[in-house]
């Protein structure tokens, strides 16, 4: 039997407490994760409202918490109207979602309810909304830029097209 190289002992050694540390170090990580608070955006609670299977017809749902709005209640039942609404306004089965709308919204739920407001979920969801709303009048604005530059080039093709014919009847 061969006796083991210089160091090999050592290096063993250290390779087993750098796993144990690892492994020390993973269970601690886990400890930290399973005790975050409810804000955080790895919990199982949302802070904004999910629409549900139950809602087949949005545009009823729609106008219900509109005509909620309409009644001014109390301060409370304002501010989960606004929020349901803005749910309905930016839902994904929204066939024409209202990202401005939305935002209108959740502006008014945050001045009713300005401590829910600062969650980590609902700024997050109030960032992504105005990312979308920025972008979309973005697109209409480099739509309506593109139509021009296209009406344009009809006509500067159509001014081509005369020039040329004048260059024909000149020779």
């Amino acid at each position: 039997m061969r006796p083991f190289p210089p160091g090999y002992r050592t290096k063993n050694a250290s390779l087993f407490l750098s796993m144990l540390l690892i492994l020390a170090l993973s269970s601690c990580i886990y400890q930290v994760h399973s005790n975050t608070t409810s804000d955080s955006l790895f919990s199982n609670k949302c802070t904004y409202p999910d629409i549900g299977p139950e809602s087949n017809d949005l545009p009823k749902d729609i106008t219900k918490y509109e005509r909620i709005l309409k009644e001014k209640p109390d301060k409370e039942t304002l501010a989960s109207a606004y929020l349901r609404l803005a749910s309905l306004y930016s839902s994904h089965r929204n066939p024409s979602p209202d990202y401005a709308r939305t935002l209108k919204l959740l502006n008014n739920y945050s001045t009713l309810e300005p401590d829910k407001a600062k969650s980590e979920t609902f700024q997050y969801w109030y960032s992504i909304i105005s990312y979308i709303n920025k972008l979309r009048q973005q697109t209409a604005g480099l739509q309506k830029e593109n139509a021009e530059l296209k009406e344009v080039i009809e006509e500067l093709k159509h001014l081509d097209i005369r020039i040329e014919e004048k260059r024909k009847q000149v020779k």
